[in-house]
């Protein structure tokens, strides 16, 4: 038997046939290029398992991945048009998280139905009980608070959050959730400024902040029982601003 901590990576084989499927299902492959995402996986562990204030990443199979893309939409007013760009896109998330070990499930063009269908479902499998984390990847065209389905539907960021908190994804509690949003945030475009970066610090400046401790209500202090948020260890990653 394998030890806890050896992960089960996927071969470049079947990383390839992935990769094509994706191709198959979204657009004419042959309009599709995408660069060559290659992991470089580490010897040990930089981190021991077990350390405090650190999420355990030692199970064999560590995470379950999921990936909604959406291309091609069913719009009569043809205001949603087609996005290619997403194919790339998911072609390189599923080979990195495939070469990190991951398991990675991609659905393609769902209908809203399909869609709220796929993220319950996947939400409420048991294999989360065993899992370290989960990962979770929209695709699609969007606005400030949806994401858009193939069939030109909004379902709400919010919501797709809600299926994950700790309170209807008991498996998951305490277990790192990372969702990644690729879609329009507005119709708003920015178009970038000339020049280079600079962040505005000298060499040895160290981190700023304007936060300041929270202090809780004296009558709040005592007589509570311990209780968790309903919504932790969320990690959101949007490409856009809002409104953009």
């Amino acid at each position: 038997s394998l030890p806890l901590h050896t992960l089960l990576l996927p071969s470049s084989a079947a990383r390839s046939r992935k990769k094509q499927t994706i191709k198959n299902q979204t657009a004419d492959s042959s309009s599709i290029e995408s660069f060559e995402v290659k992991v470089k996986t580490a010897k040990k562990y930089v981190v021991p398992p077990g350390t405090p204030n650190c999420y355990s990443m030692i199970a064999k199979q560590r995470v379950l991945v999921l990936i909604i893309i959406n291309v091609s939409f069913i719009d009569p007013a043809d205001i949603f048009s087609f996005m290619l760009v997403s194919t790339v896109d998911a072609i390189n998330l599923c080979s990195l998280f495939e070469q990190l070990g991951f398991e990675v499930i991609v659905e393609s063009n769902r209908v809203i139905q399909e869609m709220v269908t796929d993220i319950k479902t996947f939400a409420q499998m048991k294999y989360h009980s065993r899992s370290n984390m989960t990962i979770v990847a929209m695709l699609s065209h969007g606005d400030k608070s949806n994401v858009i389905s193939a069939d030109g539907y909004r379902l709400e960021y919010e919501w797709i959050l809600d299926q994950f908190n700790n309170q209807n994804c008991p498996n998951l509690r305490g277990k790192p959730k990372f969702f990644i949003f690729t879609s329009c945030r507005g119709n708003q475009e920015v178009y970038g400024i000339p020049g280079g970066l600079n962040c505005g610090r000298t060499q040895g400046d160290g981190c700023q902040t304007d936060a300041v401790p929270i202090t809780r209500p004296a009558e709040l202090v005592y007589n509570c029982q311990k209780r968790i948020p309903i919504y932790g260890d969320m990690l959101l990653a949007y490409d856009t601003l809002p409104n953009y």
